[in-house]
């Protein structure tokens, strides 16, 4: 999320000074990510979810790295049409993956706060990345310190492949099966 307010805060000035935009072309820009997003979320209600989540949420950061740092620096409208469309579908499947995980690994009794503290936590780090944005942007060139935006999505995917979740805690019982199993 420090990434994401980054990204936040710089993506009209890179429409305006690296492509060459207007609102009309920022416009452009967040549907194309808003499609791609909507095509994520079809693509992952398909696949349904696995054990396999965490290596979800840790894929899905690395792409969006990827394929960001791939558009900040193509500065040319029609790709960063297309790579922002491909940014959406492992946005949206990274969202998918960290809720499942959440509900999976919270017991009934608490997952209301853990819901709230992940949201807590998350707005705080993206209003760290929105205040660094204000001061780096006088500071480092543009293309720079979005690049190091879509870096910092690479070193959370790449922590995010070394974890292990289920070796940390176990899943919250089921009850139903919990019940099954003892008659």
């Amino acid at each position: 999320m420090v990434g994401q307010g980054l990204i936040t805060v710089l993506l009209v000035p890179f429409v305006k000074e690296v492509l060459g935009g207007t609102a009309l072309q920022f416009g452009w820009l967040v549907t194309a990510q808003g499609i791609g997003g909507v095509l994520g979320g079809v693509v992952m209600a398909r696949l349904g979810m696995s054990g396999a989540t965490v290596r979800v949420v840790s894929g899905s950061l690395g792409a969006v790295g990827i394929t960001f740092i791939a558009m900040v620096n193509s500065a040319s409208l029609p790709a960063s049409l297309v790579l922002i469309a491909l940014v959406g579908g492992p946005a949206t499947a990274y969202t998918i993956a960290v809720q499942t995980l959440l509900q999976i690994y919270s017991e009934d009794a608490f997952r209301g706060r853990v819901f709230a503290t992940y949201g807590s936590v998350t707005i705080f780090a993206l209003l760290i990345g929105m205040v660094s944005a204000s001061f780096l942007a006088g500071v480092i060139p543009l293309v720079d310190t979005l690049n190091a935006a879509g870096a910092i999505f690479l070193v959370a995917a790449v922590l995010g492949w070394r974890i292990r979740v289920p070796t940390l805690i176990a899943p919250a019982a089921d009850p139903e099966s919990d019940a099954a199993a003892s008659v």
